[in-house]
């Protein structure tokens, strides 16, 4: 099962201490968290360099009253190694990234089981391809705004269950449509092709089908309109139309704890589980390469499967864990290409992914850990030409750090 980002665990975290009955006037629960690794990553072809990650990020949840919480948090991560992004309807391996992003949500606790609670967020990242790039000058680098509605229903079986509307807008601000040389036409018919807006609602429950285990589920849907993006015809003309998207997805995990039991002085604490994803996308936007004078309709459609299982394992302070996912992605109208270029007319595209992960914490105090990670990701597809996008290589890094809270 995937688990949630950091920040996302942080946030559930936060209005649990700020919302508990005991907690009385108005009060200031603070959350700081540093996480600092360091180590070698690889990608095939080439030697080791040396890399990390650093994610920080400080939550000052206020309680208002004993019905209302205000949420501020802000959080951000900086990563340099290889790393699989999808941009521009494609898969690139990313260098270096840094992120930046202020949330802002109000919490309000109807009754005892039911909770609203609006936000609003703003991200920015910056994207480096290649090594010596800089990270301002990053071509996909981007602003993201959002604001939303989330409904929350607490349980007990069911544990919870979510619902969330959402708009949120994506800036490109460095990308130049006329530098993009890669990419087919319909990249080139304005000055901010790549800029969004998107309407989304997003479900997610929790459930407790017997003592010990857990079930999630999450469903999405978005809708994307690109206003300076016009559709591009099959004599590589734009039409007066611009393009739209409409993207799903969805995952269900299923998880179990067993009971602890000891040995000596030594603890054992185990847990394993897996989760099976869907996603999809439908766009009316074509494909037009004018050197090889060739359309393609509905290149950008494509549907995805991922599985995976994970073990982990508590002995006393010390955590380990190792997960395995599997993703395919087929894209239905997308032709497989030589690696010439020639485009292999009675074969479409698809993609393969395996990627293995590694952690291992250790508890040194209260308020600081010991951690090492690791990941190995192999990519291959039936396509060999990758002037647009990377379809095919292997990559992986092991780093070692530590973790403060506070």
């Amino acid at each position: 099962m995937k688990r949630p980002a950091p920040a996302a665990r942080i946030l559930l975290a936060v209005v649990a201490a700020v919302l508990a009955p005991e907690a009385v006037a108005a009060e200031v629960a603070a959350l700081l968290r540093l996480d600092v690794y360091g180590g070698k990553y690889y990608l095939q072809g080439g030697g080791p360099s040396f890399g990390g990650n650093v994610f920080w990020s400080a939550t000052p949840a206020v309680k208002i009253s004993e019905e209302d919480a205000l949420i501020p948090m802000i959080a951000g991560q900086y990563r340099r190694t290889y790393d699989a992004r999808e941009l521009v309807g494609g898969s690139f391996l990313t260098h270096e990234t840094l992120d930046n992003m202020l949330l802002l949500k109000w919490v309000h606790a109807i009754d005892d089981s039911n909770l609203v609670k609006p936000y609003f967020s703003f991200k920015n990242e910056m994207i480096a391809e290649a090594p010596g790039e800089s990270l301002d000058r990053g071509l996909f680098n981007y602003h993201k705004y959002a604001g939303g509605l989330e409904f929350e229903r607490l349980g007990g079986r069911l544990r919870s269950f979510r619902h969330t509307v959402s708009f949120y807008a994506v800036r490109f601000y460095n990308f130049e449509a006329l530098t993009a040389r890669q990419f087919g036409d319909e990249v080139r018919s304005g000055s901010a092709v790549l800029d969004f807006n998107a309407f989304e609602y997003h479900m997610a429950l929790d459930w407790l089908p017997w003592e010990r285990g857990l079930l999630t589920a999450a469903l999405d849907g978005a809708y994307r309109v690109f206003p300076d993006q016009k559709v591009v015809t099959a004599a590589g003309t734009y039409s007066d139309r611009s393009r739209d998207d409409l993207a799903w997805g969805g995952d269900l995990g299923l998880q179990h704890r067993w009971r602890g039991w000891r040995l000596g002085k030594l603890s054992f604490e185990p847990s394993a589980g897996a989760h099976a994803g869907f996603s999809g996308l439908v766009s009316n936007q074509d494909h037009y390469e004018a050197p090889r004078l060739k359309h393609i309709r509905s290149y950008y459609n494509y549907h995805g499967l991922s599985s995976g299982p994970f073990v982990r394992l508590k002995v006393n302070r010390v955590e380990a864990g190792l997960s395995y996912d599997y993703n395919r992605r087929e894209y239905t109208q997308r032709l497989a290409q030589a690696a010439d270029g020639t485009y292999l007319d009675d074969e479409t595209l698809y993609t393969s992914d395996h990627i293995w992960s590694l952690s291992v914490a250790v508890v040194l105090t209260e308020f600081l850990t010991f951690k090492v990670q690791g990941s190995d990701r192999t990519s291959s597809s039936n396509t060999r030409h990758e002037r647009s996008y990377r379809y095919n290589f292997h990559a992986y890094h092991y780093f070692a750090g530590i973790g403060l809270k506070y």
